[in-house]
């Protein structure tokens, strides 16, 4: 023992010189310093003897709790003098990290590596795939630092789950993006809409598309889609009539052909019409309706406000050549209906709000009676 120690005159044991001065000291030990969880160490800075120092802030202490315990466990290695961060090169910055900021980052979900580009930024490495990232010091301390390599891979997973393929953001607005859709258009769509699509909350529609169908829609009823509407109004589009006359429309109503030309049409009155009968299911009340219409299809499905679940159908429709007198028929059938037979009449308060319309309801028993008035319009207009 007296060949490694010596002792003092108060009996206390003092280690001796073992012969290392200061450049051994200094080749022994590496060139770049050690950046660990909680700064950057460096095994030949002592402080004086006679001196209390107060430890930089780098320094590698250890903290106490069991966040502190982990983020020990995390060896970053040695500090590279770049970081390579999504192709981009920032210069290492030798500046101390504090021991808050590594936890903060630790509890996060990141290893805090070192600062970069200027002293607000650090540079965090994802526990999750190990990228680097930028972010700034204030972002790391009091908000939620996010890693955008995890981020373009989860856009990346719902642009597959709709059958697209993600392109890219949008270089001048961050919440948005570019896809290729299946048909093969690229769009530009929200991340947000991206999202609520890939959990079918909605879809993600092509305009180019779109586009092609109105003007197909267009072409069945006489009309030439043109383009945007000439008024700016949302939900219409300009088209061109066969006798050379443009207008705007709204698309819902091309969609039906409900739609008059302002040059050459005629109202309602003098256009073709029908009277229809219709078969609705409602919960404990199916019910049936007597009217008319010049698209008694649209009448069931948009105007009535049926719920489309219930599987209503038309059951039966008589052409009339105009207008005025499928009215005329129609209030005859319904004057006959609550003179001869007002128990098949169902009240409005016994539908309410579950359809649409004020009147002309009417028990499923009423089905022949109703027929039968039908067959007799049927045979007064009957069409060869």
């Amino acid at each position: 023992m007296a060949d490694h120690a010596s002792t003092t005159p108060s009996g206390v044991s003092k280690t001796p010189n073992l012969g290392t001065d200061s450049a051994t000291r200094a080749d022994a030990e590496p060139d770049v310093a050690v950046a660990g969880p909680f700064g950057r160490h460096d095994a030949s800075a002592r402080a004086p003897k006679t001196r209390r120092s107060r430890p930089s802030e780098g320094a590698g202490v250890v903290t106490r709790g069991k966040k502190g315990r982990r983020a020990a466990a995390q060896m970053t290695g040695p500090t590279p003098r770049v970081f390579i961060i999504e192709g981009v090169g920032y210069p290492t910055l030798d500046m101390p990290c504090k021991l808050e900021w590594r936890a903060m980052a630790y509890e996060k979900g990141f290893d805090l590596l070192g600062r970069a580009k200027d002293r607000y930024h650090l540079v965090l490495r994802c526990h999750i795939c190990g990228a680097l990232s930028l972010v700034r010091l204030s972002v790391v301390m009091g908000h939620r630092a996010l890693c955008h390599p995890c981020i373009r891979v989860r856009h990346e997973a719902e642009a597959a789950a709709i059958g697209a393929q993600m392109l890219g953001r949008d270089p001048d607005h961050r919440h948005w993006c570019y896809l290729r859709l299946n048909c093969g258009h690229v769009v530009r769509k929200q991340y947000a809409h991206l999202k609520d699509a890939a959990d079918g909350v909605r879809a993600v529609g092509c305009e180019t598309c779109i586009e092609e169908r109105y003007a197909a829609e267009a072409v069945k009823h006489g009309w030439t889609l043109i383009g945007a509407a000439e008024g700016g109004r949302p939900g219409y589009r300009n088209y061109r009539h066969g006798c050379d006359h443009r207008q705007d429309v709204m698309v819902g109503n091309m969609l039906w052909g409900d739609c008059t030309c302002a040059a050459c049409g005629v109202g309602w009155s003098a256009k073709e019409s029908a009277i229809y009968l219709f078969s609705i299911p409602l919960d404990g009340l199916p019910v049936l309706k007597l009217g008319f219409s010049a698209r008694p299809e649209k009448r069931l499905r948009h105007q009535l406000g049926v719920d489309l679940g219930l599987g209503a159908e038309v059951l039966r429709e008589v052409p009339m050549p105009k207008g005025n007198r499928a009215n005329a028929e129609e209030c005859a059938c319904h004057r006959h209906m609550k003179m001869c037979h007002p128990d098949f009449v169902v009240p409005k308060a016994e539908f309410g709000d579950r359809i649409n319309t004020k009147g002309e309801i009417y028990r499923v028993e009423a089905l022949e009676i109703l027929n039968v008035l039908m067959d007799g319009v049927a045979a007064r207009y009957r069409t060869t």
